[in-house]
C-alpha cells in the first residue's frame, strides 16, 4: 500500500477517535444538565473537553505520523508545567512570574507550541490568550521566540474585525481553528439535544494537517 494511502487512513483513524471521544463527553454533559444546579461544573467540563480534545489529538497525531521524534504532549494547567518568566522594566527590576496555557507541545524538549483551549472563543477570551503568548515572547532569556501560538475553540463568538485589531495590537497572530459550525449561542448551547452541534469534519482535518 502507497504512502499517500496510509496517511489518508492514518488522517481518517484520528477523525474517528476524536469525533466519538467528542460525542461520548456531549452526552455526559447532557446527563450532567438533567440535575439540580449544575451550572458550574457544567462551564468547568465544558472548559475541560477542549484541553482533553486538544491533548488526545496531539497525542494520536504523534502516534500516527511521528512516533520515531521526540515530541511530548502535557497539560500546561499541571503545577510542574509552569514557566518561569522574567522581564525587566524600563527603571531595570526584574520580576519573575510563573505562567503556562492549556497545552504545551515539545520538540526535542523544547517548548514550541503552545495551545490555549475554548469552548468558544470571544473578544474577552481572545484578547487574554493573546495577552499569555505575548508573556512568553517578553521573556528576557529569549526561550520562547520561535514558539507557534495556536488557539483551539469549538464555536466562534467573535467578529473577525476584532480579532484582527486585537492581533495587529500586541503584534500576536497565533492560528486558530474552530470544530463546529456557526456562532455561538447562550440560550442554544451546543451540547443540548435540541441544538447539538456536529464537529465538522472538514475542519478537524485541517487542524490534524497543521
Amino acid at each position: 500500500k502507497s504512502n499517500a494511502y496510509i496517511k489518508r487512513r492514518n488522517f481518517n483513524k484520528i477523525q474517528t477517535i476524536m469525533t466519538h471521544m467528542f460525542e461520548y463527553r456531549i452526552d455526559k454533559l447532557n446527563g450532567i444538565s438533567s440535575e439540580i444546579n449544575v451550572g458550574g461544573t457544567i462551564r468547568q467540563q465544558n472548559g475541560k473537553l477542549g484541553e482533553d480534545f486538544v491533548e488526545i489529538l496531539f497525542n494520536h497525531i504523534v502516534k500516527f505520523f511521528f512516533e520515531d521524534k521526540n515530541i511530548i504532549i502535557k497539560n500546561g494547567n499541571k503545577k510542574e508545567e509552569k514557566k518561569n518568566i522574567s522581564i525587566t522594566s524600563k527603571n531595570g527590576e526584574t520580576f519573575t512570574k510563573k505562567h503556562s496555557v492549556d497545552i504545551h507541545v515539545y520538540f526535542n524538549n523544547e517548548l514550541k507550541i503552545c495551545v490555549e483551549c475554548k469552548s468558544y472563543l470571544d473578544s474577552c477570551y481572545f484578547g487574554r490568550a493573546l495577552l499569555d503568548f505575548h508573556t512568553y515572547k517578553q521573556d528576557n532569556n529569549g526561550r520562547f521566540q520561535d514558539m507557534i501560538p495556536m488557539i483551539f475553540a469549538f464555536e466562534e463568538a467573535a467578529d473577525k474585525n476584532t480579532l484582527n485589531f486585537e492581533m495587529a495590537n500586541l503584534n500576536i497572530y497565533p492560528n486558530i481553528f474552530y470544530m463546529l459550525d456557526g456562532n455561538r449561542s447562550s440560550k442554544k448551547a451546543y451540547w443540548k439535544p435540541k441544538y447539538r452541534k456536529q464537529i465538522n469534519q472538514d475542519k478537524l482535518l485541517k487542524f490534524i494537517k497543521h
